[in-house]
């Protein structure tokens, strides 16, 4: 049997050449206000006025927010694998692997345009990483 377990905390978002006058501090929800409908504080400063977005200007404002990440990877996986001789030395290799076995999902980033609809909001359709897979395998070794 072998089993991984993997935890990490979620990489910053990126925000790109926005105008955030606010306090980084205020940017994260505690954990009954996040959802995937409103991932940060998208009222902590940001300037979401179109015509008022940078374009050609020295950056000021950090391209991350060490306070706002990603969802957090939290994954299991499980294997079994069991060897049976049938003759000499001449194998039968079971195999029973799950990964993913919890099937956690990991959401992909929200969208960090200030001035999108959907700005905040983790809209995209997939998850980041795979469903449980699992998968049975037989081998024959000689």
């Amino acid at each position: 049997m072998s089993a991984i377990y993997q935890f990490q905390s979620g990489i910053p978002v990126g925000f790109g050449n926005i105008i955030f006058t606010g306090d980084p501090n205020d940017l994260t929800l505690s954990g009954d206000e996040q959802s995937l409908a409103r991932w940060f504080n998208i009222d902590a400063g940001f300037n979401r006025v179109s015509g008022e977005q940078l374009v050609s200007n020295v950056r000021t404002a950090p391209l991350r927010y060490s306070e706002v990440r990603t969802d957090t990877i939290n994954n299991f996986d499980v294997s079994v694998i069991k060897n049976t001789t049938i003759a000499g030395s001449k194998q039968l290799q079971f195999r029973f692997e799950t990964l993913n076995a919890v099937n956690h999902p990991l959401f992909p980033g929200p969208n960090t345009d200030p001035t999108s609809a959907s700005f905040g909001i983790v809209s995209a359709s997939t998850q980041a990483n795979y469903p449980r897979r699992t998968q049975v395998m037989v081998k024959f070794l000689f």
